[in-house]
Order: structure tokens, then sequence, then C-alpha cells
């Protein structure tokens, strides 16, 4: 046998073992594709494929990545050209294709968030374009990529950024959308209620019967009101039907000012237009108020899972460890979405599978979406009106404590550790001023003070707080100094006048003490007019991002929150009530009405006479009430807001 020879079987033999050895790989690597959700599928999504590319993805077989990669570079150029739709489309198809390509979600729904919506004529337009984005994500590009977490960090950022900052003209739109969806789903949050009680409704829902039949068997008296709402249509076997039903009820209950859609007495209801009345007579019914009880739990616990894939576990752990999440506010979902995110990382590190996860940013969109709800968390609607308001909650201050151990703690075996920890030291140290500035607008001396000692202790020997003198003046100079220069920005003008009125009411009209009351009163209406005098119509249509409401709805909407809140006794609050002027309990009567006689009745109070209805008042929706004998009031001299 020739040398040649030789060396041709030598070959022969390795190629053969090379074979035999890549052949022992592939049950391992289908075992990793099938993991990782990377298998090919028939199916090609929702979308309907124009023919040729049909044929050329079914043609191509192996060539069909380059293809891919063809069209996701062509769609990339399309979006540098300015032409959003045709890139908008063209990543949709991709998407058909190649479902587990997470980098095409995140660019679709980026693309239609923030490209196309802005280029649209109307604050309506730019919603939807918004909503489109939020929806491709969390529908539909989460679900078919779990593991993909910056899928989930950028959910949680359009929640953030795009709604509840104010960069977007639309943000105030964005943000009543929101509110008004979730209202609708979820009843007005956490109006009225403490923070206990406010996760001990929410674990309801947790608790709830997980199907249908579980519900029937737990609570038979169910059926009779499922049999009603099936004969006019909604049938709760279906997914699309169980969402209308409740968020229907929900339209009824917030036009009726209700806290929950449990129609307990009521004469007559004002039904939103685009709702049949048929649904009247079941929601009237008394017989079903128990029913009603049983059955709205298990709704929202199938819709949120179904219609929004929401795991109501992992909002009720949320709520149980960051705070009494009112879900109507933008920055609720961007703490969610940012968490799953964070859950499923610290699954991915366990199982070794984390190399190229960004833990820094991860944990920082936790942390932003709890700064965001310490300043603006709670939030005021009016459906009838569509006034929108967000005010602060202090309760969210702790809590950033516990994301920051939280962060610091994961993010413990990043090879980037020091500079990670420095980073959110910076953002800990101005978290903590802000609070400190923070309460002592809102009347909060001794809280604004802790804060501040607290900053000093821990961050007052860095070279750029000796440099700049942070805190050798000490907190009373340093706290009137800091609020003086921080009234740059709506958000933190806003929170001064909102702070401001609220300490008209608690120091003045609690207290008899009109001076007060008059002296908080010109303070705020001297910021507002100030900052005002400042701002132009921006370029949508009567939408201006910046300006700010008029001092009276500014003040309805403070005083809305002080009368709900359960802090605040009722009889102090009846106090309040005889003190204020009759155009201010006008304005909110409607609104407080249920939250405040609930909370009465409970404590075995008579809420008719603590709340009588103020002289004039006419129901939007029970006109036929009649409002109490303004003569039988008591004769109390009341604060007078100026309107114009």
């Amino acid at each position: 046998m020739g040398r040649n020879r030789l060396i041709q079987l030598a070959w022969l033999v390795v190629m053969v073992a090379c074979v035999a050895g890549a052949a022992t790989t592939v049950p391992g690597i289908n075992e990793r594709r099938q993991d990782l959700q990377l298998g090919a599928s028939r199916q090609v999504g929702d979308e309907a494929l124009p023919p040729r590319i049909a044929i050329a993805t079914t043609a191509l077989g192996p060539f069909r990545g380059l293809f891919i990669d063809i069209m996701w570079w062509r769609a990339y150029r399309l979006k540098e050209e300015g032409k959003f739709y045709e890139a908008n489309t063209l990543s949709q198809w991709i998407t058909s294709m190649q479902p587990r390509f997470p980098v095409v979600w995140e660019f679709n729904a980026w693309n239609m968030a923030y490209n196309i919506s802005v280029v649209t004529k109307t604050k309506e337009e730019r919603w939807d374009w918004v909503n489109k984005g939020i929806r491709l994500l969390r529908d539909r590009g989460i679900p078919l990529n779990p593991r993909a977490i910056k899928l989930y960090r950028e959910l949680s950022w359009m929640y953030f950024h795009k709604i509840n900052q104010v960069s977007d003209d639309a943000h105030w739109y964005y943000k009543s959308q929101v509110t008004k969806e979730w209202q609708e789903v979820m009843g007005q949050g956490a109006i009225g209620l403490t923070s206990e009680q406010t996760v001990e409704t929410f674990r309801r829902i947790t608790e709830a019967p997980q199907t249908l039949e579980a519900l029937l068997e737990q609570s038979p008296l169910v059926q009779p009101l499922i049999d009603e709402f099936q004969a006019i249509g909604y049938d709760l076997q279906d997914v699309d039907q169980r969402y209308t039903l409740l968020t229907d009820l929900g339209k009824i209950a917030m036009v009726n000012y209700l806290p929950q859609p449990i129609f307990r007495g009521l004469r007559l209801i004002h039904l939103p237009q685009d709702i049949d009345e048929s649904i009247v007579p079941i929601v009237e019914n008394q017989n079903h108020t128990a029913a009603m009880e049983a059955m709205l739990p298990y709704l929202r616990y199938r819709v949120l899972l179904d219609s929004y894939h929401m795991d109501p576990e992992v909002m009720l752990e949320t709520m149980e460890r960051f705070g009494p999440l009112d879900w109507r506010h933008p920055c609720a979902h961007s703490l969610y979405w940012a968490r799953k995110g964070t859950i499923m990382a610290e699954e991915l590190r366990k199982r070794h599978e984390a190399q190229e996860i960004d833990y820094t940013n991860a944990y920082r969109q936790n942390i932003f979406s709890i700064q965001s709800l310490m300043r603006s968390g709670r939030v005021t609607y009016d459906p009838l009106t569509e006034d929108y308001s967000m005010q602060p909650d202090t309760r969210f201050i702790d809590s950033y404590m516990i994301m920051m151990e939280d962060a610091i703690k994961n993010v413990a075996d990043d090879s980037f550790k020091e500079n990670i920890i420095g980073s959110y030291g910076d953002g800990h140290e101005n978290f903590l001023l802000q609070s400190a500035g923070f309460c002592y607008i809102y009347g909060d001396v001794e809280r604004s003070a802790k804060y501040f000692m607290m900053a000093k202790t821990k961050y007052g020997d860095k070279a750029f707080n000796k440099r700049d003198m942070t805190y050798v003046k000490g907190f009373q100079e340093w706290v009137f100094g800091y609020i003086q220069g921080n009234l740059d920005t709506m958000m933190n003008t806003r929170q001064f006048i909102d702070g401001t009125l609220r300490r008209s009411i608690d120091e003045g009209l609690r207290y008899n003490n009109f001076e007060k009351w008059e002296h908080y009163l010109r303070m705020a209406a001297t910021v507002h007019k100030e900052w005002n005098g400042q701002r132009v119509i921006t370029i949508l249509t009567k939408q201006d991002r910046q300006k700010l409401p008029s001092i009276p709805k500014m003040m309805n909407t403070v005083y809305a929150s002080y009368m709900v809140d359960p802090a605040n006794h009722p009889l102090v609050r009846s106090r309040v009530w005889a003190n204020t002027h009759n155009s201010i309990r006008l304005a909110t009567y409607e609104q407080i009405r249920p939250i405040i006689y609930q909370q009465a009745t409970v404590l075995g109070l008579p809420p008719e006479g603590l709340f009588p209805a103020p002289p004039g008042f006419k129901s939007k929706t029970h006109p036929h009430e009649q409002p109490a004998d303004p003569m039988q009031q008591q004769d109390r001299p009341q604060a007078q807001l100026e309107t114009k």
C-alpha cells in the first residue's frame, strides 16, 4: 500500500471519528434548542405573510436564517431612513418567521412606541401606537421569549419613561388612559384604604378559584348570576368575553364613583354609552350582591393571567414587599415587569446561563420605578371630567431602601461590583435628600430631619460634599435652599404646590385657622403663577405637557385625596368638611361620598350627619337624589377659594 493511500485511510478514520463525535452531541444540542425554545415551527404567527415571503421561507430551507438576517438588515435601514411604517411591517414578518429572535421584538416595540407614535397627528393616535408597542412585548414577545431579560426591561422602560415621564407631549393622555383601563379592571386601587387593606384586597384575587368549575363548586350561588350574564351575551368560558364583562362592570362602577363594581341599594345607574342597558337589572338586583362579590376575584384572576399575561402571585409578592401598589399607576407596571426580569435573571444565574445579563440595569429599573412611586404614587382620576392627577406617596421611601439592599446584594458577583455600588450610592444619597425635602414640604419635619441626617452620616465625608459644604449649614438652612433650588421641573413644582395645599387643609381647615389656610394658598398660587408664566403650548392641539392645572383644580384633587385618606379619622374630616367653601364641596362630593360613607359606617358613625350634601348639590349619576336641607347644616364660617 502506497504512502498516499495510508494518508487517505488515516484521514478517513479521523473523519469518521469526527462525525461520530459530532453525532454524540446532537441529543444535547436538540435538548438545548428545545430548552431555549429555538426550534423551527410551521406556525408563522398572527400576521398574514405575503405569499412570496411564505414560499421563500419554506423553499430556502437551511438558508432561512440568512434570509431573515437580510430582512432584519433591511428593516433597520428603513428605520434609519425614517420609513417607520415599512420597518414595522418588515419586522412583523421577521417575528412571525422567527419568533425566538428577541432583538426584533425589542426593535419592533420601540419603533411603534417611540418612532411611529410621534409622527401621528392626534394624542389618540399616539396612544394607539404606544399601546401597540406595550402589547406586542407583553402579549407576544415575552411569552415567546421568557428568558430574554432585555424584553422585560424594555417593557418596564416604556411604562416608566414613555408614559410616566413628561418627555412626550401627550404624556398626560397616556397616563389617563392607563388609569382608566386599570380602574375598569381593578377598581379604584388603594384610594381610601390603608396599606394593609390594599394588600389584603388584592390577596383575595390570588386566593380565588382558578377555573369556572371550581368557582361554582365553591360558590353555587354564582350560577344564577352567570346564567343571566350568559343570556345577554357574556360567555364566561371565553377569554375575550370574560375581559369584556369585567371591564363593563368596571365602567359602570367608575362613572358611579363606586370603589368596586358591587351595586348596593342604587336606585338608578348612570350607564356608559357603549354598554347595553340590559345589564342594569342584573347589577341592581340585590339578590346578586354576594354572588358578585364571589365572582369578581375569579374574573380578575383570569383576566390578569389570560388577557394581560401577568402573574397575580408575583403582583401580590411585589405589593407585600414594596408597598400598596395602585395598578392604575404606570410605575406599578414598570416595577412589576422589572421585577419579573430580575426574577428570571436570578433563575438563569442559578442555572449558570447568565453570562450576558446586565444585572446593573436590570435592578436599576426596579429602583427607578420605586423612586417615581414615591414622587407620584397616589392617582386621582375623575372619569366624568377626565381630570387626572398624581400625588406623592411617602410610603415608598422605605421601599426604596429595601430595593437598594436587594440590588447591591444581587449584583455582588458582578466584576464591576465597586462601580455598581458606587453608582447606586450616588442615587441613594440623592434619594435621601429628595425625601428630606419632600417630607418637609408635606409637613413631616421630624421625618425630613431623619433622612437628612442619614444622608449626612453616610455621605457627608465625600470630597464633593466637603467642597460644596452640602451638610455644613445644618438642616433648616439646607432644606430651605433645597426647596428653592429644586422648583425647576414640573414634577418638583407640582409636589411643592400639592404639599402646600395639603398643609392649608391640615393646618388651616382642620383647626378653623383661616389665616393659615390663606397663607398656604397664597404661597401655592405664587409658585403656580410663576411656573405657568414660563410654559408654552406644545405641538399637539390643546396639549401642554409642562403647564400645571389651575389652582382650583389642583385644590379639588388634593382635597379629595385628603378626604378619603384613612389616616385621617372621619371626625377630623367632618370638621374639615364643615369649614370648606361650598365650591370645593360641590366639586368633590360625588367623587368622595361612596368612600367616606363606607369608612364612617364601618366605625359606627352616621355618614349623613358627618358629611351632609352641600347646598346646591345635584347628582350627575343619580339625578333623583336631593341634597340635604342646607338649613340643617352647621352654621360655621367657610374658607374662601379664589377661582380666578
